[in-house]
């Protein structure tokens, strides 16, 4: 006679054979794509999250693209990303210029005139010596020389006159550019995005690790389930028949339909998943 089968899939090694509830758990999971490990197997909550945090620094902004360029910031999201503003003034007090000109028109003033009259003046004084002299041929050339130095000597007067005739204009301005100050003003934004992104898969991990830890004590809950209704199958059953393939197969059905119970109320498991560890645990009584 074989060994009764009591799990809450319908069949396992003996009515109180958690273990072998636990094992068909995993291998009716398995079939629907859920793969949970137990033990050390099992990557740790904090070793999970660092290792989503290791996978944002290695690959930066552009694994998050969707975010879109303006949440990127500078340095993106493996470095520190805080948006930054810098707002610039500048001011400017005193100064000022002040401008001077000056103009001269005209000739020299009369001390500086040089006399022009000179042959004039020399001839006039001639004319006072009379009719009746008689000058010498020697006289004669000294006088014709004398004249001759004259004019010479009043040409030069009149150029000189007409130099001291000058206009000049001169202007100068001189500007004092006062005192400037240049001021910075830089914000620095309290939000990163590097940090709601690694906060974002802190709350993530945690929550896949409640939930992980709920669908064990879930399984671990409808394995009780299973064996305590089994149990009860069997202890109803008359002694040969409790001990029958039959009687067994009976409390295992029994047991396996109270532990797709359990699973079902818990609502950590969908209906498929019910459905497939249910059958996987009957195929294996």
């Amino acid at each position: 006679m074989g060994k009764m089968k009591t799990n809450q899939d319908g069949g396992g090694e003996s009515s109180t054979a958690a273990a072998g509830e636990l094992k068909n758990n995993q291998e009716g999971a398995a079939r629907m794509g859920y793969n949970q490990s137990f033990g050390a197997a099992r990557m740790g909550g904090y070793a999970k999250g660092a290792a989503k945090v290791a996978n944002i620094m290695n690959f930066g902004a552009s694994k998050y693209g969707h975010y879109g360029a303006a949440d990127s910031g500078h340095g993106g999201v493996e470095g520190h990303d805080h948006p930054t503003k810098t707002i610039t003034s500048r001011d400017t007090s005193g100064g000022g210029g002040s401008a001077s000109n000056s103009s001269t028109t005209g000739g020299g003033s009369s001390s500086s005139t040089q006399s022009t009259d000179n042959l004039s003046s020399y001839q006039s004084g001639l004319k006072d010596l009379g009719s009746s002299f008689k000058p010498t041929p020697a006289q004669t050339a000294a006088a014709n020389a004398k004249v001759a130095e004259l004019k010479k000597k009043d040409a030069a007067a009149k150029l000189a006159n007409a130099s001291t005739a000058t206009s000049s204009n001169s202007s100068s301005t001189n500007t004092n550019p006062g005192s400037s100050t240049t001021t910075s003003n830089t914000t620095v934004s309290p939000n990163s995005m590097s940090e709601t992104l690694l906060d974002g898969n802190i709350q993530n991990e945690n929550r896949a690790q409640r939930f992980n830890f709920d669908r064990q004590e879930a399984n671990i809950a409808a394995a009780n389930d299973s064996t305590a209704v089994a149990n009860i199958r069997l202890d109803r059953m008359p002694a040969y028949i409790a001990n029958s393939d039959k009687g067994q197969a009976m409390a295992g059905k029994a047991g396996g339909r109270a532990a797709a119970t359990s699973r079902r109320n818990s609502g950590l498991f969908s209906r498929e998943e019910v459905v497939n560890m249910y059958q996987t645990g009957q195929g294996n009584r």
